[in-house]
């Protein structure tokens, strides 16, 4: 049996018991091809379920690995193959992923119009509240879905400097993932200051426990999958759409990766003296995004 652990707990499977060396090109694509029909493992009813057992399952397309989960493990494969046993170990002298390319389904996620968006949140309100506030941060944010799930009272805090509130993502994997970010006015005008005042610990204890929950509630909120041109609707969807938004509006670059958390980049070699930039620099990149009016039959607002 040839497997190697891949993202996420992923693997490679060939399903047999042969040497590297006779591993041909076939094999891995075989294998790469069985990874593109396995399910996302924290979806229902495939949590904790074995591998074995899931590669005989029809998985729905919409339940499947995204096309960048698999090409994530071609190039865990090539890295095996080309630059462990044939550079570093020399135990073969070619490797049998030379020339391997797969066709990827690597539909982008979608970034949702005005009115979608303002769909979403107006039917938000009819969910529970928690679900209300959870898509509003997202939507006047661009957080991340985990970033957002373990928020806490603690972390919402007032700027001396500009009087505006704002709050703290202390996770991630990285330095630019921790950040402070503006509260949108748009959600101080909605209430959200209050509500998080009101509540004592974490603010989104369900979300914590179950992200699919996020997911789902989404789901029924955005109606569609897939926009008109094959991009995904998703709730990462909302990330994306912010900071489409704060870039059409023409901020700068490293401002607005400083309040999505992004490393900053594009400045050659500047970028390494280019610290935090204070809250007051960062405010025009949420105070930029906005969701327009609703419209009246001939086109004006209502």
């Amino acid at each position: 049996y040839f497997g190697v652990s891949g993202p996420k707990g992923g693997q490679f499977s060939v399903g047999v018991d042969m040497s590297v060396h006779r591993i041909s090109k076939k094999d891995l694509r075989n294998a790469l091809e069985a990874i593109r029909g396995l399910p996302q493992r924290n979806r229902k009813p495939y949590q904790g379920k074995p591998l074995k057992d899931l590669v005989k399952l029809s998985i729905p397309e919409e339940h499947r690995i995204s096309g960048k989960t698999v090409k994530e493990h071609l190039k865990l494969c090539q890295s095996l193959f080309s630059s462990y046993l044939v550079k570093e170990r020399e135990i073969l002298s070619s490797s049998p992923t030379e020339g391997l390319t797969l066709d990827y389904d690597d539909r982008r996620f979608a970034a949702l119009g005005d009115a979608q968006v303002r769909e979403i949140l107006e039917k938000a309100k009819e969910k529970p509240e928690w679900v209300r506030w959870f898509m509003l941060l997202a939507a006047y944010s661009g957080a991340r879905r985990s970033e957002l799930a373990n928020l806490a009272t603690r972390d919402f805090k007032r700027c001396p400097d500009t009087g505006r509130y704002y709050f703290v993502i202390n996770g991630g994997k990285t330095k630019a993932a921790r950040r402070m970010v503006p509260v949108h006015p748009e959600l101080e005008r909605a209430g959200l200051i209050a509500w998080v005042q009101e509540t004592d610990g974490p603010l989104f204890p369900t979300a914590q426990a179950n992200p699919n929950r996020v997911t789902d509630h989404f789901a029924s909120l955005a109606g569609v999958k897939v926009n008109d041109v094959g991009e995904r609707v998703v709730f990462h969807s909302l990330r994306h759409t912010f900071i489409t938004k704060a870039r059409a509006a023409g901020i700068s670059t490293v401002l607005i990766q400083q309040v999505v958390g992004h490393e900053k980049s594009g400045a050659g070699i500047t970028d390494r003296y280019t610290h935090s930039f204070p809250l007051k620099d960062v405010l025009v990149v949420v105070d930029a995004v906005r969701y327009g009016e609703p419209a009246t039959a001939d086109g004006g607002p209502i």
